[in-house]
């Protein structure tokens, strides 16, 4: 069930190798192996995980989730953005109780390691303000030198 690797392919010649057949091909050993199959749609774990889109980070290992633990969304900074606090509702209609907003050193979206405390600290602020005060939030920075997490802010 492993993803074979383009190698040192260029961009182009990984899209013009093959892409869509390997993803295809990913998914029916996915499918076909002992894959998350019929899994309630409310997460287990009532979390909800902002992070950045990063290809480094791996939520799921990150934080100890499995697949149907917790809502994930991803964007390039871990914005919380309108989307986000929309899908932060759906997702609390389903019974979600915190949320963890993750930042991490060294993202593209963010001029140093300090912008993206700030950043992940305001988006604590923006989900605490707007959404309703039986809901926690968190912020969280990664480091991707180490894989370690430090929780930010209170």
């Amino acid at each position: 069930m492993s993803w074979e690797p383009f190698g040192s392919t260029s961009p182009r010649e990984a899209s013009e190798s093959g892409i869509l057949e390997r993803v295809l091909a990913a998914n029916r050993r996915y499918a076909d192996g002992p894959s998350p199959k019929g899994l309630p749609r409310p997460p287990a774990r009532h979390l909800i995980v902002v992070t950045c889109m990063d290809a480094r980070i791996d939520p799921y290992r990150m934080l100890g989730l499995n697949v149907g633990d917790a809502h994930v969304m991803r964007n390039a900074g871990a914005v919380v953005s309108d989307d986000v606090l929309r899908s932060i509702e759906v997702s609390r209609s389903m019974g979600t109780t915190a949320a963890l907003v993750v930042g991490h050193t060294d993202c593209a979206g963010h001029a140093s390691e300090e912008d993206a405390v700030a950043g992940v600290l305001a988006g604590v602020a923006r989900i605490e303000a707007t959404i309703p005060k039986d809901f926690a939030a968190h912020g969280l920075m990664y480091d991707v030198r180490t894989a370690r997490l430090r929780a930010v802010g209170s």
